[in-house]
């Protein structure tokens, strides 16, 4: 930080104010049937905290917190509709949410969803200060660093639940996140 009068290095833009930035964000674990207890929810918090560090810092980000919100199960009708709603929207992207067989109509190709599905929606808000330019969005580099680490985020989900004698993560897919 440079301080009243000194002059700037680097562009640092350290005579540029923080901005806040938040991010309210929607993450669907897929395969679990009911809601994580407090020590589950502790776990995915950090493994997700510790996920967006990464990118958070190569941005110029700090990170702040990561608060879970309320959580909701979606069956496989809930789940379906709105695969279908995003990909009718143009919002999906074969290499997010669904890894399952792939079924093709016409020449389009889809995800169908087992039998018996079911998912977690976790309502995430995300914290952090940025110093612009260039301005950026929270949502973005949440939702895109999720997705795309989708397997990454399931395996270190598994392994850290596993090492703190939790199985709730065992039945987790995949996961997706949506900005709200």
């Amino acid at each position: 930080e440079c301080r009243n009068g000194e002059t700037c290095y680097a562009a640092t833009n350290c005579d540029k104010p923080l901005l806040e930035l938040v991010s309210d964000m929607l993450v669907t674990l897929n395969g679990p049937d009911k809601p994580m207890a407090a020590q589950d929810g502790d776990i995915f918090s950090g493994t997700l905290m510790d996920i967006l560090k990464e990118v958070a810092e190569q941005e110029g980000i700090a990170l702040d917190g990561l608060d879970l919100g309320d959580q909701e199960i979606q069956g496989r009708r809930q789940l379906e509709q709105r695969r279908l709603e995003r990909f009718s929207m143009g919002f999906y992207d074969d290499h997010y949410l669904f890894s399952r067989p792939a079924m093709t109509i016409s020449n389009i190709t889809q995800r169908k969803l087992p039998s018996g599905s079911s998912a977690l929606d976790v309502s995430v808000v995300i914290t952090g200060d940025y110093r612009p330019p260039p301005y950026i969005d929270l949502n973005v580099i949440a939702e895109d660093s999720i997705n795309r680490q989708g397997e990454k985020v399931v395996s270190s989900l598994r392994e850290r639940g596993s090492r703190s004698g939790r199985d709730f993560f065992d039945r987790v897919d995949s996961i997706e996140a949506v900005a709200k």
